[in-house]
């Protein structure tokens, strides 16, 4: 391809135009990039700076409390120390005798009285846990308390008794109202005498109580086992009882024989065997005889089966019927 001089001039300021446009933009970018790059140093310098600046205070307030703490431990601590050279000079000086009240003595009282250092710290420390001494005498169980201070300072304890009294104590007591003592409940049974009797056919569990030997306990049995049966009708029938005390037996009778009779001939199953002397194979031993025979007429027809002997028979007529 053939230019000619004009051609050729305009190419060339073409690329030169080209040429000065791509140097201007490569300069203007990295400039720009130069002050964002300085502009991010100089932001992060002023926020290194306040956050300094904050950290600084935080330490500063911190290391003022923390100064503020230490001044006052120091001076707690100062205190300590005059103290114990107080407590040094009267544990070096001869003890004082004098009256004083173990639940409200100061530490410097009980410390010129004698006793050690520790033996005072033990002493506030039970009195801060609630801990009183109610009578002179309770001082002598103060922890590693010797004998001998013991016996010297046992004279001079006077304690204001109704400070740490408890109220109940000072409540005035009836004369006539009974007294409770921790191991009854209730006031104790008035017990009868000799030749004096309770029937057992009919006396509920207070009137049981009141004979010797018979307790709330046996009363519920012998009551337990009145039902059972159905009335009693001896008062031999409470050997009948286990452990049962016989010496009781005297003062028992059956006055009055009032018992509940089972109808053999229309009792169940069930109704029958739950009597004490019937049980489950005698009852079905009736049910099969009246499947079989029919109506039973006397109980002594059953005396042929193993299970109605004659003693048995003898017990079972006050509580049947063939009705």
């Amino acid at each position: 391809m053939y230019y000619n001089r004009n051609d050729r001039k305009v190419l060339l300021w073409l690329l030169a135009t080209i040429v000065t446009c791509c140097v201007a933009f490569f300069l203007f970018d990295r400039y720009d990039t130069n002050n964002i790059a300085e502009s991010m140093n100089d932001s992060l310098e002023i926020d290194s700076t306040e956050e300094y600046g904050k950290g600084y205070s935080r330490y500063n307030a911190n290391n003022s409390r923390y100064t503020r703490r230490r001044a006052e431990y120091q001076q707690q601590l100062n205190n300590d120390l005059k103290e114990l050279e107080a407590i040094d000079d009267i544990q070096t000086g001869r003890a004082e005798l004098f009256s004083f009240d173990p639940n409200t003595a100061s530490a410097k009282d009980l410390l010129r009285l004698g006793l050690k250092p520790w033996q005072v710290r033990s002493l506030l420390k039970y009195r801060t846990h609630g801990g009183t001494f109610r009578n002179p005498e309770d001082f002598g169980k103060l922890y590693g308390l010797s004998a001998k201070q013991y016996k010297t300072l046992l004279p001079y304890i006077k304690i204001d008794r109704e400070q740490f009294m408890p109220a109940s104590e000072i409540v005035e007591k009836d004369p006539f109202k009974p007294v409770y003592t921790s191991r009854d409940t209730f006031p104790k049974q008035k017990k009868i005498r000799v030749g004096e009797t309770v029937d057992i056919a009919t006396a509920d569990s207070t009137a049981l109580k009141t004979v010797p030997g018979i307790g709330s306990y046996f009363a519920r049995r012998i009551i337990r086992y009145r039902n059972e049966l159905g009335g009693y009708v001896s008062v031999d029938q409470l050997n009948e009882i286990n452990d049962f005390p016989l010496d009781s037996k005297k003062f028992l009778i059956v006055k009055s024989v009032a018992v509940k009779k089972i109808d053999i001939n229309k009792a169940t199953l069930v109704q029958m065997k739950r009597h004490p002397y019937m049980g489950f194979f005698r009852a079905k031993t009736i049910i099969d005889h009246r499947r079989e025979h029919g109506q039973i007429h006397s109980i002594d027809e059953l005396s042929y089966s193993k299970y109605f002997p004659a003693d048995a028979i003898q017990r079972l007529l006050p509580y049947i019927s063939v009705e």
